[in-house]
Formats: structure tokens, C-alpha cells, sequence
């Protein structure tokens, strides 16, 4: 391909992305007449999913919503909720059942071995901007507590 056939393929892209970059602003903030208009589904779904706040259990992985797995140290990964069976998923918090992993490091991190546990997870603090959840506290059936600090945008 030479540069003239790259030049004329990237302008119908260009011209609708600039298109459409013209339509948001005439939409935020604009009053409407109250006419009512028929939601398209599929805008409302993605409206749906963007409002759920998200969480970021390390700075390596990807925001989720429901994750099925959440590492708990980061830096080791000596800890790690697997499993993950999620009751609710709320504005504010979320909270579901999971099995914990910890290391031991007895004798130290790097010789120590994994234990087991199941736990309830409850996620909180939602920070705002960026509709993440930033904490995690974790309790076992014996009702040992352990809070977590999640990852920010």
C-alpha cells in the first residue's frame, strides 16, 4: 500500500468519528421539548453495565464487574479470593462467598504453603470519580475479619 491509499482510507473514518464527536455535545446537557423517544436497548444496556461500579484488585488487572477471582496481595500474591459466587452487586457494596488462599510464609514467603478457608467478601468504598471499589474485607466462618485496600483508578 502506498501513503495516497492509507491517506484516502483513513478519511471515511475520520469524517464519522468527527461526526459523532459533533453529536455528543448537542446531546449532553440540552433540553429536550419532552417529546418522548423509544430507548434503543442496546444503549441502555451499556448505560446499565458503565453505571456498576467495578472493581481493580491489582494494578496489572483489568476493572470487572463480578470477577470471578480477586487477588488480595499484589505484590506476592500470598493471598487471593478464588470462586467467587456473588449475591448482589449494588451501587454502593457487593458481597459474595468465596475460598481464600493465604500463604503461610512459615518459614518465610517464599517456603510457605497455601491454607484454605472459605470466606463472605464484602466490597465498599466506592471512590468518586472512577466508580471503583476500594476496599475489601474478608470474614471467615470463625468471624476473623480482614480489611483490604483495592486498587483506584
Amino acid at each position: 500500500m502506498n501513503s495516497d491509499t492509507i491517506r484516502r482510507r483513513g478519511r471515511p473514518l475520520f469524517g464519522a468519528i468527527a461526526a459523532a464527536a459533533l453529536l455528543i455535545p448537542a446531546g449532553c446537557g440540552s433540553t429536550d421539548s419532552g417529546t418522548a423517544r423509544p430507548a434503543d436497548s442496546t444503549a441502555a444496556q451499556v448505560s446499565a453495565r458503565g453505571s456498576a461500579p467495578e472493581v481493580i484488585d491489582c494494578s496489572f488487572d483489568e476493572p470487572a464487574v463480578r470477577p470471578d477471582h480477586l487477588i488480595l496481595a499484589c505484590a506476592d500474591l500470598g493471598a487471593q479470593v478464588e470462586q467467587i459466587a456473588w449475591q448482589n452487586w449494588g451501587p454502593e457494596q457487593a458481597q459474595g462467598d468465596g475460598i481464600e488462599r493465604d500463604n503461610t510464609c512459615d518459614p518465610n514467603c517464599a517456603a510457605g504453603t497455601f491454607v484454605t478457608k472459605k470466606v463472605h467478601l464484602t466490597l465498599t468504598d466506592v471512590a468518586r470519580p472512577g466508580n471503583v471499589f476500594t476496599k475489601v474485607t474478608t470474614a471467615d466462618a470463625e468471624g476473623h475479619a480482614k480489611t483490604w485496600p483495592m486498587t483506584s483508578r
